[in-house]
């Protein structure tokens, strides 16, 4: 039948639908796939503090809320407490990132059900400088290996280095050269710039390089030390 028309001969508009009522604790909540442990990491991997806060010394905890809806998805996220908008827009883009989660459950029912989790900023303390050179650099007779040899450094850097979104929308790529020191125990220190492209490219550069894993130091006259390590990384676009 054609649909109902008022007396000025106009279609009334269709009733609201009812929203499905969002829980806030249910029987069973929904699950990050790995669990507890693996959303950590996944925060902790996909995280990239904001350059300017960075700058400004600016840290601190952004609480958010999002709801797992019925299909598992993240959707209407929320700042509930801001610290600064660059570091909430992070908070908010990781959370949008994130996949699928395990639904939560009310009474044997999947049910949308709204999560609350702090994203915590902390600024990592830097490293005084006389601290990182403390051993004196020298030549080595055999250089430092990077644990795997060269095709595991490349592909580390090739699994780790994300593109910083702000550098991928304006079009920015290039090279940023990097220096740091293997030090005798083979741990990476004093890592910094010294050919730049963009603040976002190189903050994502020295990250990469300061989450790389313990090398097998240089030896000069059979004895570990300390040697300084020049690495170029690449951002280019597809």
């Amino acid at each position: 039948p054609p649909p109902a028309k008022t007396e000025r001969g106009e279609v009334p508009p269709p009733p609201p639908v009812p929203q499905e009522e969002i829980f806030i604790t249910v029987e069973e909540m929904p699950q990050y796939p790995g669990g507890d442990k693996a959303l950590r990491e996944y925060i902790s991997k996909e995280i990239r503090y904001p350059t300017k806060a960075m700058e400004n010394g600016i840290s601190g905890k952004v609480i958010c809320s999002f709801v797992i809806d019925s299909k598992g998805k993240v959707t209407n996220i929320q700042v509930l407490r801001s610290i600064d908008p660059d570091l909430d827009r992070e908070a908010v883009r990781v959370i949008e990132n994130m996949p699928d989660w395990t639904p939560g459950k009310q009474r044997g029912k999947i049910v949308p059900v709204r999560y609350t989790m702090p994203i915590i900023f902390k600024l990592q303390a830097a490293e005084p400088f006389e601290e990182a050179i403390k051993e004196e650099l020298v030549d080595p007779d055999e250089g430092p290996k990077f644990p795997g040899g060269e095709k595991a450094l490349s592909e580390f850097i090739n699994k780790e280095l994300r593109y910083p979104q702000s550098a991928l929308e304006n079009g920015i790529q290039g090279r940023v050269i990097c220096t740091y020191v293997i030090n005798s125990q083979g741990k990476v220190t004093n890592s910094k710039v010294i050919r730049s492209v963009h603040p976002d490219l190189d903050q994502e550069a020295l990250r990469v390089i300061q989450k790389m894993p313990d090398w097998t130091p240089g030896q000069k006259d059979g004895k570990a030390v300390a040697v300084e390590y020049t690495l170029p990384i690449i951002f280019k676009l597809q």
